[in-house]
């Protein structure tokens, strides 16, 4: 059994057996089948037969004009080039979105890788190419996309290896000898001559791991998918599967039973069936069977909704089914808990319905009507052009001249004959031309591809105004953008949906991818595998220059308002401009045809806007240019005012310093009068001083002498009256 990590534990098989499990894929195969073969097989027969000219409904007359419309051919092609540049040209088919604020950085990662895994490890242009075409054409176009981890192997051959050439080879771990052989060469010593020495040389056969990418993306042949009739869609299916046709070895070499693959019928029906002829220009491939491992095959990619372990709940089952149904065997089987590998890509989907409307269903039957109208013209060109003759029998002597004529070659008549009369064709394909303008007129109608706008026919810008022009073309180029965007909505987002699921859940490893010029580190092992996705169908399907012009009216508004921001001072919604500005110059790059258009921007992170936000801030503060003039006159005339305060001071300093040094000398002058006036005040008052005493000195003296006196009067009185005594 094929073996599976998360179902390892499950063994408990009794529910259902393999008899069991393969009489329902016997039973789900022979449904799809006749479904197929019923209802859609013819269908698609028809297109590709239209497709390429081959128009068995519409046999041609013998002798008459065998031309063949080619309409869908067309219309096909006209419309292909317009969706796949929508999908192309910038290079990102696919943008996530963050579900949760901590899946911003992964989302942004998760962009970049899911891109470089489809279109750079998985040749996606042509799987994008031939799943538009075949929706295009048939309706309905299939991309499978799987996780595979099946290892390849690279063999080379290396000779005459040394010992430690060798070694460092086995050094590496994704290394195997597969064969070997030795042998011993004698070589001459430099340092003994006479004494050659001995060297083993090594001649191995390696095998080597490739490195893989595991996420795989393929195109599906729609005659090769499979599913059941009541479904609408292939995730509500009950069964879908993809059928192909190996060889017996391929699958021996996958590990089958041997005795169980020789038993196998050989395939001798998908060789005949008729869009397999179609597709191969007719062509039978008979497969040597001399060799019974070269033998084809039919193998059977099949999952199946049933209840496999009797809980009464329908579980998924993957399932390897060979040989044709009712006579094959069931080889492998296990229970599934991916989604779906396949993916629809509808062109005009039917509500209700998985087949959806392809451009050959609009215009296979306007096919067949402009078919007959241009045989009918071109016979009538020809019968008007070269009209029949009545001739008399035996009247024309060189009746070659008559039945095969030539350029100036004359034509001899019998004598008496009579003349040659010309039976003229009324001319009628100016009817028939206009006829199949009004054809065209329809497809036109029904598809949107006109004249008007294949590459601006001249002739049909004749008379009309710019205005007019424009109008018609945008017309015609909303037909295009509804298929693209039917595509983008219902078939690649799923497609890019399930291809995260994938890579989250079973990438074991970062990987180091190559993105715009630098080495980057992936780790889709932290990503949210449930996180959203919008397809890029913003540009592309209509004219280059409506969309150029449209993207640099927009950043030119854009630029309008970061300044009046600026103005206004208004740093933080400045900054919410910058990466949308970005962005609008991202996509008019894109719009011109650029590949990588983000090599010519630089990507501006959050730290640059921080600091953006600082040097606006310093920017917002510093004045402008007319304020730095007038700052520079208010500057000048504060200096011109500031000198002649400077001059006015230095006289009115100087003037003080007159009056200082007047006023000084006659303080001087004043301080000696003063002081020459105190000294002479001084002097008298020494003088009046010595005066004073002198006089106080005199009456004290005189005082003295008349105390002395008093005294000796007393004392004659004292004197006198003890005498009297």
């Amino acid at each position: 059994m094929i073996e599976d990590d998360a179902n390892a534990s499950y063994d408990n098989r009794s529910e259902k057996t393999d008899e069991d499990i393969k009489a329902l894929l016997d039973q789900a195969i022979r449904g799809a089948q006749n479904y197929d073969d019923t209802e859609l097989s013819s269908k698609r027969t028809t297109a590709m037969q239209y497709y390429r000219g081959d128009m068995p409904d519409v046999p041609s007359q013998e002798g008459r004009s065998s031309v063949v419309s080619r309409d869908v051919s067309v219309v096909i092609g006209w419309m292909l080039p317009g969706i796949i540049r929508t999908f192309t040209q910038s290079g990102r088919m696919v943008k996530f979105e963050p579900v949760q604020p901590q899946d911003e950085p992964a989302a942004d990662q998760a962009s970049d890788y899911i891109n470089h895994k489809f279109l750079k490890d998985n040749d996606g242009y042509r799987i994008l190419y031939s799943s538009i075409h075949d929706a295009l054409l048939m309706g309905n176009g299939v991309i499978k996309a799987w996780w595979d981890d099946t290892p390849e192997f690279e063999t080379y051959i290396y000779s005459g290896l040394t010992q430690e050439q060798l070694a460092l080879l086995l050094d590496d771990d994704s290394v195997e000898i597969l064969a070997q052989d030795s042998v011993t060469e004698e070589l001459a010593d430099p340092n003994n001559p006479e004494q050659p020495m001995e060297l083993e040389l090594f001649d191995v056969k390696l095998k080597r791991e490739k490195k893989q990418t595991g996420l795989r993306f393929a195109a599906v042949e729609p005659e090769n998918f499979l599913m059941d009739k009541e479904s609408t869609t292939i995730e509500d299916s009950r069964f879908v599967a993809q059928r192909d046709t190996v060889t017996k070895s391929s699958l021996v070499e996958m590990g089958f039973d041997r005795d169980v693959i020789d038993s196998l019928p050989t395939d001798v029906n998908s060789t005949f069936e008729e869009e397999s002829l179609v597709r191969d220009n007719d062509s039978i491939n008979f497969y040597d069977t001399a060799d019974d491992s070269s033998q084809m095959v039919e193998l059977y990619e099949c999952y199946i909704k049933m209840d496999v372990d009797g809980d009464g709940v329908s579980e998924t089952v993957k399932a390897l089914y060979a040989g044709q149904s009712g006579a094959g065997e069931l080889l492998d089987w296990e229970i599934w808990e991916d989604d779906y590998p396949f993916v629809d890509i509808p062109c005009e989907p039917v509500p209700h319905s998985f087949d959806a409307q392809s451009i050959a269903d609009q215009t296979m039957d306007l096919q067949r009507i402009k078919t007959v109208l241009q045989r009918q013209m071109l016979d009538n060109v020809y019968a008007h052009n070269n009209p029949q003759m009545e001739v008399e029998e035996g009247a024309v002597l060189n009746t070659d001249s008559i039945t095969s004529p030539k350029y100036g070659q004359p034509i001899i008549k019998r004598r008496g004959s009579q003349p040659i009369v010309y039976r003229d064709t009324p001319f009628v394909a100016d009817k028939a031309l206009m006829a199949i303008q009004s054809v065209d007129q329809e497809i036109e109608r029904r598809t949107g591809v006109s004249r008007q706008t294949m590459a601006l026919d001249p002739d049909s810008l004749q008379n009309q105004t710019a205005t007019a022009v424009n109008a018609q073309k945008d017309a015609s180029y909303s037909k295009v953008e509804l298929v693209a965007r039917n595509m983008a909505e219902l078939g690649f987002r799923t497609l890019f949906r399930k291809a995260l699921r994938l890579i989250v859940k079973h990438q074991d490893r970062a990987e180091v991818i190559r993105l715009r010029g630098n080495w980057v580190e992936m780790d889709p092992r932290v990503w949210n595998s449930s996180m959203d996705c919008t397809v890029n169908t913003g540009l592309g399907t209509g004219s280059r220059e409506r969309d150029i012009a449209a993207l640099q009216q927009t950043l030119g508004l854009q630029m309008n308002f970061l300044d009046r921001m600026q103005q206004q001072s208004l740093v933080e919604q400045g900054l919410q401009m910058v990466p949308k500005i970005t962005k609008t110059a991202t996509k008019i790059a894109e719009a011109s045809g650029l590949k990588n258009a983000d090599d010519y921007f630089i990507n501006v992170s959050p730290e640059n806007l921080q600091q953006m936000a600082q040097k606006l801030q310093e920017a917002a503060q510093q004045p402008s240019p007319e304020e730095k003039k007038l700052q520079a006159e208010m500057q000048l005339e504060e200096k011109r005012i500031q000198l002649e305060s400077q001059k006015s001071e230095m006289e009115h300093q100087g003037k003080m310093a007159i009056e200082e040094k007047r006023i000084e000398q006659h303080i001087v002058r004043e301080r000696e009068q003063l002081n020459a006036d105190i000294q002479t005040k001084t002097h008298d008052s020494n003088l009046k001083a010595q005066y004073q005493d002198k006089e106080i000195e005199a009456k004290r003296e005189a005082d003295l002498r008349d105390h002395e006196i008093e005294l000796g009067r007393l004392e004659l009185d004292e004197r006198e009256l003890n005498w009297k005594i």
